[in-house]
């Protein structure tokens, strides 16, 4: 690395994001912390995305474009951004959500002034739709590290409450080494990532501060969990190594009945679209936690209470 490099190579993966990549590219670009450049991976897009993304930048040379031949999915995306990364500390920014303004300056010097390697914000979470308001994803707290083990426990598929995985952090560059994202996983790949970066010894903190905008769609991650999806997750969850860190060892293998759960839940929702209730039953009696992730979809078709 230069004397030139940036402080920040912030990360962008685009696939068909012409509707919201412009305002993404503005806030990153008008940061206050000047010193970055801007790395959005297209994965093989079919629409003007990457027209926007120029138009939007209005020439600024710090917008870097990297296409590809074929489509890998955002960790393959996010990957190839971070081969061609010069900076220092490593962004991602989604390309349908929005930065603060000082995000980035500022925590990149408080990850500088505590030591961390790794640092992340609340997220302020918004809807497409105006019919919910939007809140922050973590409740109100200070600054805290946050280890391998409470990570896990946090990041429990389906678990309800406030994921730490939903997180965008900033990573030091030299901590990172040669971890990349596992192209394997379709959903997951932020978290996995962190954790096995925090197994490896990085350190975390998280911040209060409202300095991500997190775009809420209408769909959600159960249109994207299906049983190879699951099996991807159980396959990386293999792949860790938790050592003699007893918290962490019991956090993952809450996680693995989490993921089972999931799985059989995806089994027992298409045989019950199937009609094949003897399918469903078994299902039931081999994952009884399965029944348990029937709770919400059946509230959420029950008329509300005026």
């Amino acid at each position: 690395m230069t004397d030139s490099a940036p402080l920040l190579s912030v990360v962008m993966a685009n696939y068909n994001g012409a509707t919201h990549i412009g305002e993404a590219v503005r806030s990153v670009l008008g940061q206050t912390e000047a010193a970055l450049e801007l790395i959005v991976s297209d994965d093989c897009s079919s629409d003007d995305s990457l027209m926007c993304a120029k138009v939007a930048a209005k020439g600024d040379p710090r917008l870097v474009i990297v296409t590809h031949e074929a489509r890998t999915g955002p960790a393959g995306a996010r990957n190839r951004a971070l081969k061609l990364a010069r900076g220092r500390w490593i962004a991602v920014v989604d390309n349908d959500d929005v930065i603060e303004p000082e995000r980035l300056e500022r925590l990149v010097a408080s990850a500088e002034a505590d030591g961390a390697d790794i640092a992340a914000d609340n997220l302020l979470v918004f809807y497409e739709s105006e019919s919910r308001p939007s809140h922050p994803h973590l409740p109100a707290a200070s600054a805290h590290w946050v280890d391998a083990a409470a990570y896990a426990r946090s990041n429990i598929l389906l678990g309800g409450g406030t994921q730490l995985g939903y997180l965008k952090p900033v990573f030091r560059r030299s901590n990172m080494n040669s971890a990349l994202y596992d192209e394997s996983l379709t959903i997951g790949e932020d978290s996995d990532l962190v954790l096995r970066l925090l197994v490896a010894g990085a350190r975390m903190r998280v911040y209060p501060e409202l300095g991500y905008r997190y775009r809420k769609h209408a769909s959600s991650i159960s249109h994207r969990l299906n049983a190879p999806a699951i099996d991807a997750l159980l396959g990386a969850l293999d792949r860790l190594a938790p050592g003699s860190d007893a918290p962490l060892r019991r956090a993952l293998e809450r996680q693995r009945g989490a993921l089972l759960n999931a799985r059989a839940f995806s089994e027992l929702v298409a045989a019950l679209k199937a009609r094949d209730f003897a399918a469903a039953w078994r299902v039931s009696v081999r994952r009884p936690g399965a029944l348990l992730l029937l709770k919400d979809p059946i509230l959420a078709r029950l008329p509300r209470r005026s």
